[in-house]
């Protein structure tokens, strides 16, 4: 029917501080739309910070603009867009040159040591196309022989001080290599007006940012701005693109990665990464997992459709950060699902602060808590069951939302999670009615009203049954 793979997505993000000073993490996620309303890509991107946030916070804001900003993006030919991509990374860096002065300077008063990883996907006319430094993680989920199995394809090869290749150039840039507590580390050279003092550093090889590297004798980066490019096109065999940072890669192995068919995977997967942190002190864990999705294939089970998403999805990851979106080549349409919850029970920096970072998928460990003691509470009653084991999705036929707004009560709970934040106390409970129109199999259609009570997270479905309707309540 002419559809391209790619097209139809269904998207969730989670990011979490772990037990780390801050959150240096950062995340960017756009759909850019032609004039006509399709799709023209996706983007997806990933910025692992280190020595501060300043530099993960300039790439999330600057790194797409830069790309687009090439005539070579507007191409058919697979070369030109990659070398749009590179170009974008490269302005990027030196964008951030010209800013550092202007950053917080380090506790011995140096210049920021500011740097981030900087892994990126683009879904563009059925191809994936990738960029990344550092050592954050694009990986591909396929299908095997099995059709049951699912095989994960590490896209990245990390940009380590310890590959062969990383330290041949580090050599040839004029800069070196030395391990520190048994980790390889670049080399930053500081001159004094006494002797140079050569300190172990960092643990990437390439990164946006830590200017500190440029060596004056070779006008290279030490560390380097250049990333690895690739494309591939995307079949039926691809199931799903995870884009992690190395507080996930680094306790998760690959297999582990992938719980497909879970309600909300990105925060399915930094759950599972915090379990296995046990009780160590955990990095900051950020994940992005992008599903892909049938033309034909009708919303899950495990899904409940809230509305059409007519802004940036970037935006609403923000302000509904436990949300799933479904992207099509027309539309994009926010679902809520069963509420995973991501509670950090590990060890915390002596300086751990709270962060007032707002961000896509971004929740802090005390909201978590706030909404985890809402949700406990919305389950004490167990007459209820679960209406999508009566309806099968792709037995919808049409679905009519209708506001009601007779209903109303004083509940923090309906209060999207940032309006939690500035501790409103009084809200009113809305009720939507849904006429759901399906088939039951027979060419019979029939009619259903569904009641749906919002509040704060959307954070349990349940439902009650009568012989004239059937009614579902969104604690």
């Amino acid at each position: 029917l002419g559809v391209r793979y790619g097209e139809h997505l269904r998207v969730s993000v989670a990011a979490n501080q772990g037990g780390r000073k801050y959150m240096e993490d950062r995340v960017h996620i756009e759909t850019v739309r032609k004039e006509d309303g399709s799709i023209k890509f996706t983007f997806f991107g990933i910025f692992d910070g280190h020595g501060g946030h300043e530099a993960s916070e300039y790439v999330r804001r600057n790194l797409l603009n830069n790309i687009m900003q090439s005539d070579l993006f507007d191409s058919d030919d697979d070369d030109d867009i990659l070398e749009a991509i590179r170009l974008g990374f490269l302005t990027t860096h030196h964008g951030i040159w010209k800013v550092v002065s202007e950053w917080p300077r380090t506790a011995s008063g140096y210049t920021s040591t500011a740097g981030t990883t900087a892994s990126v996907a683009i879904i563009r006319n059925g191809k994936l196309y990738t960029g990344h430094v550092g050592d954050s993680a694009i990986i591909l989920l396929k299908r095997s022989y099995n059709i049951e199995d699912l095989v994960p394809h590490r896209l990245t090869v990390d940009h380590k001080p310890e590959s062969e290749d990383e330290q041949a150039r580090i050599r040839i840039a004029g800069g070196s290599v030395a391990l520190k507590s048994g980790v390889a580390r670049v080399v930053w050279t500081l001159r004094r007006s006494t002797p140079t003092e050569s300190i172990p550093f960092l643990a990437v090889a390439r990164s946006l940012g830590d200017v500190w590297s440029y060596c004056e004798d070779t006008k290279e980066f030490i560390v380097s701005p250049e990333p690895d490019l690739a494309v591939e096109e995307l079949t039926g065999d691809d199931v799903c693109l995870i884009l992690a940072s190395d507080g996930l890669t680094n306790v998760l192995g690959p297999i582990q990665v992938f719980i497909f068919h879970h309600t909300n995977l990105a925060r399915v997967l930094v759950a599972n990464a915090f379990r296995n942190w046990r009780h160590l002190r955990a990095d900051n864990v950020t994940a992005i997992a992008v599903c892909f999705t049938s033309y034909l294939l009708k919303l899950s089970s495990l899904f409940l459709l809230l509305c059409s998403v007519n802004e940036s999805v970037d935006k609403v990851f923000i302000s509904d950060p436990e949300c799933v979106i479904r992207i099509s080549p027309f539309a994009a349409l926010k679902l809520f699902t069963y509420r995973t919850p991501i509670l950090y029970k590990g060890a915390r920096d002596p300086n751990f602060a709270v962060v007032e970072y707002v961000g896509p998928g971004f929740i802090t460990h005390n909201e978590e808590c706030l909404i985890e003691e809402h949700y406990r509470a919305s389950c004490m009653d167990a007459n209820y069951t679960d209406i999508m084991e009566e309806i099968a999705p792709e037995s919808v036929l049409s679905l009519n939302p209708k506001i009601d707004p007779s209903i109303m009560c004083s509940d923090l709970n309906v209060h999207s999670m940032r309006q939690m934040r500035r501790n409103c106390d009084h809200c009113k409970l809305h009720l939507l009615r849904l006429e759901l129109k399906y088939d039951l199999g027979t060419q019979a259609l029939k009619l259903l009203d569904f009641h749906i009570f919002f509040s704060s997270c959307f954070l349990q479905r349940r439902v009650t049954r009568s012989t004239s309707k059937v009614t579902v309540e969104v604690h």
